[in-house]
């Protein structure tokens, strides 16, 4: 959601041959829709400290601003999405509030999951706990500071 991002990534679309498969949406990931504060860094130079930006408040904040979230069952749900393969997450400590917002999703399309558990101290199981209580036939695997889930095919 860091609005700085949305003309780079529209600037990055316009190179493309395949323009019109591809949808930009500024929410934050989060287990509901509404607003949340967004905390910002700036690097030197006014460059973005992107991979710091967050949901959550760490040291050397710059500023906040208030952004739109929405959970992964909602946004599926309101796009009418059929079918889910994969969901890779590294968004700096949110991925829990991600999950919460994401039952039916991982109850119904079993997406094989990569997400990282190493931005609070208890990621690891929090989030293994949220993926089995959603859906009990994950299949969890730790490594690398990440989490690796998947369902068996039936």
């Amino acid at each position: 959601p860091t609005p700085e991002l949305i003309p780079l990534l529209e600037k990055t679309l316009s190179l493309t041959s395949k323009k019109g498969e591809y949808t930009i949406w500024p929410y934050a990931v989060a287990d509901q829709e509404g607003e949340k504060s967004f905390c910002m860094y700036d690097g030197e130079n006014g460059d973005l400290k992107l991979s710091k930006n967050s949901l959550f408040e760490k040291d050397g904040m710059d500023k906040s601003i208030i952004v739109k979230t929405i959970s992964l069952d909602k946004f599926v749900s309101d796009n009418n999405i059929q079918k889910i393969d994969f969901i890779k997450a590294d968004i700096e400590g949110a991925e829990r509030y991600m999950l919460m917002g994401a039952k039916q999703v991982l109850r119904d399309f079993a997406p094989k999951l990569a997400l990282c558990t190493y931005h609070l101290p208890d990621d690891p199981c929090v989030m293994e706990n949220l993926i089995l209580e959603a859906n009990p036939h994950y299949i969890i695997e730790h490594k690398w500071s990440k989490l690796y889930a998947y369902c068996p095919e039936k």
